[in-house]
């Protein structure tokens, strides 16, 4: 049976590990991806954001994609832990691709009308980046602290 501190270090260690992996993500991103060219104050941005509604509410958006994928992954812990750093690493990492990928196109066609091209390409290279930083920090949180 799993205990409550389990549940709870999996969570808040998920929200915590998504955030700094989309943090260094997004550092690459931006210096190898050449991404900064989509966000103000270059140029290049500008024509591509939709106005913002004064009464928007501004969410920690990482957090809570870690917290919902965690909330994906945790049911299969056990089993990523058996198939060990890489493939465990490596289907972490596939489920937050495919989850992150998505959330992130429809996040950024609210903000971005129309959304580039090239925009959505670098995003896809950093979200792959951020998939595979995340899946082996999260295996490494499991292999020290879960309980399963």
């Amino acid at each position: 049976m799993t205990s409550a501190r389990s549940i709870l270090v999996f969570f808040v260690g998920a929200a915590l590990l998504y955030v700094a992996s989309a943090l260094i993500a997004g550092i690459f991103g931006y210096s190898v991806f050449n991404e900064g060219q989509f966000y103000p104050p270059s140029a290049n941005a500008i024509p591509f954001l939709a106005p913002i509604p004064p009464q928007a509410v501004i969410l920690p958006t990482e957090a809570l994609h870690g917290v919902l994928i965690a909330l994906v992954i945790f049911p299969f812990r056990k089993r990523i832990q058996e198939l060990g750093r890489v493939y465990g690493g490596l289907a972490t990492a596939s489920v937050i691709f495919v989850v992150g990928e998505l959330g992130d196109v429809l996040e950024q066609s609210i903000y971005y009308v129309p959304l580039p091209l090239g925009f959505i390409t670098a995003n896809v290279l950093e979200i792959l980046v951020q998939a595979l930083i995340f899946g082996q920090l999260l295996f490494i949180l499991e292999q020290r602290f879960g309980r399963h």
